[in-house]
């Protein structure tokens, strides 16, 4: 019986593999250096030694072995983008931006580079061309959850609150604890006076997020305007506790602004929580 022959590349990828899931990104690096020497031609060796490198932050060499692995197929939507992360990295943003539009144009989709080209478009103000392509990145990838949350962020530019927060509502289906989404949803919620909604949104963003003195504040704001005063109260005297410069001037603000029927315990919340009125 004869036993097929493994393909050579795919033990070295193999033991590259492990050596990064291992956290020895120094020998994989050495493993791919011995076997670009007796195969420089190859686009895929020259494509891991960039995103070793990457891993190394050595970002010069990720950016040329990234352009080797180009030389070798041009169109490759794959390299291209991980090429302008590696230029992002570097700080070259229009290199970047370059690698991403290429990668975006490419015959194939490639959906995080659909994703990444979008992100461009946005920062240069177009709307329209980001939306486009984070369409193409969507249908190709109906899962990509950055791309939604891209595209909610599009829409609310435009002004559509409901069309963007269906697209926030969306990728919180398929990431029930995405802080981005949950707290982006919440502000929409908040801002067409659904706060009860909103209330839970901030609540579960505000677990552990680097989000969570922001949300808490906004949870706190809603929890008042659905009159529930004392566990607004509670909230606000541990922001303050935490960060007395940050909070104090706008909690004072907020309690002193006498919105009607919703504020009616305005002065026995900021006498709660402001006793002496230091104007810190």
């Amino acid at each position: 019986m004869t036993t097929a022959k493994q393909d050579p590349r795919e033990t070295i990828l193999e033991r590259v593999s492990g050596c990064l899931t291992e956290g020895r990104a120094d020998q994989a690096g050495e493993i791919l250096r011995d076997a670009l020497s007796t195969h420089p031609q190859d686009a895929l060796l020259w494509y891991w030694f960039g995103n070793v490198h990457v891993k190394l932050d050595r970002r010069d060499d990720a950016i040329a072995a990234f352009r080797r692995a180009l030389a070798l197929e041009p169109e490759n939507p794959v390299v291209l983008n991980d090429l302008g992360h590696a230029l992002e990295l570097d700080g070259d943003m229009a290199g970047a931006a370059d690698a991403y539009e290429k990668a975006a144009a490419a015959a194939r989709p490639f959906p995080p580079a659909l994703y990444n080209h979008a992100l461009r478009l946005i920062d240069a103000g177009r709307l329209d061309d980001a939306e486009a392509a984070l369409r193409r990145a969507l249908g190709a990838d109906p899962r990509l959850v950055p791309a939604m949350l891209a595209m909610g962020f599009v829409l609310e530019r435009r002004g559509d609150a409901e069309a963007a927060r269906a697209e926030y509502e969306r990728a919180i289906g398929l990431d029930p604890d995405n802080a981005e989404a949950l707290l982006r949803s919440a502000n929409l919620e908040m801002a067409l006076c659904r706060f009860e909604s909103a209330a839970e949104k901030f609540e579960r963003c505000g677990r552990g997020s680097s989000s969570g003195d922001e949300a808490r504040f906004s949870l706190a704001v809603c929890l008042q305007e659905l009159g529930r005063f004392d566990e607004a109260l509670e909230i606000y005297r541990d922001l303050l506790a935490g960060d007395r410069s940050r909070y104090y001037k706008v909690i004072k603000s907020l309690l002193a602004s006498g919105r009607g029927v919703i504020w009616l315990r305005a002065a026995e919340l900021r006498d709660a929580l402001l006793p002496e009125d230091t104007g810190s």
